[in-house]
C-alpha cells in the first residue's frame, strides 16, 4: 500500500482524533468540575471514592463531528460513496447517542428508557438510506455485513 494513503487511511485520522479528544476531554472535564456535573459516589454499586465529571461522551462526540466535518470538506474521505446526507444521518445518530448519554448520567435512566436513544440513532442513521455492505480488513480481503440485521444488534 503507498505510504501516502496509509498515512491519510489511517495515521492522520488517529492521530488528529488522539490529539483532539485528549484537548477537549481536558476541557470538558474542567467544565463539569466547575459547573459540579459529577457522578457522586452515593450509592454501594459505585466505586470511586471522589466525584468523577460527567460529559465525557461530549468530547467524544464533538471530536468526532469537528474531524468528520475537516476530513469531509478536505477530501481526506477517500471514499467517494458516502453520500452527505449519509453523513448527515450519521452525525445526528451520534448526537442522539450523546444526548442519551447525558440524560442517563443525570437522570439514571432504567434499562428501557436507555434502549430508546440508541434505537433513535440507527433508526435516523438508515433512515437517510445509508448502510454498510462490508468492511475493508487491513490485513486484507472484505468483511460482509447485512446492515438491517447488525444495526439493531449493535444497540442490545
Amino acid at each position: 500500500m503507498d505510504n501516502l494513503i496509509l498515512f491519510k487511511t489511517y495515521l492522520l485520522p488517529f492521530v488528529s482524533a488522539l490529539g483532539l479528544s485528549l484537548i477537549l476531554t481536558y476541557f470538558i472535564r474542567r467544565l463539569a468540575l466547575k459547573f459540579k456535573i459529577v457522578d457522586v459516589p452515593n450509592e454501594s454499586r459505585k466505586i470511586h471514592n471522589q466525584p468523577i465529571p460527567e460529559m465525557g461522551g461530549l468530547a467524544i462526540y464533538l471530536t468526532f463531528l469537528i474531524l468528520t466535518l475537516i476530513f469531509y470538506r478536505s477530501g481526506l474521505i477517500i471514499d467517494g460513496r458516502i453520500e452527505l446526507k449519509h453523513l448527515l444521518g450519521i452525525l445526528i445518530g451520534g448526537a442522539i447517542l450523546m444526548i442519551g448519554g447525558f440524560l442517563d448520567d443525570k437522570y439514571g435512566l432504567k434499562p428501557l428508557q436507555q434502549f430508546v436513544s440508541p434505537v433513535l440513532a440507527v433508526s435516523t442513521i438508515l433512515l437517510t438510506g445509508f448502510s454498510i455492505a462490508y468492511i475493508s480488513n487491513p490485513l486484507g480481503g472484505l468483511i460482509y455485513l447485512q446492515t438491517v440485521i447488525w444495526s439493531p444488534a449493535l444497540i442490545i
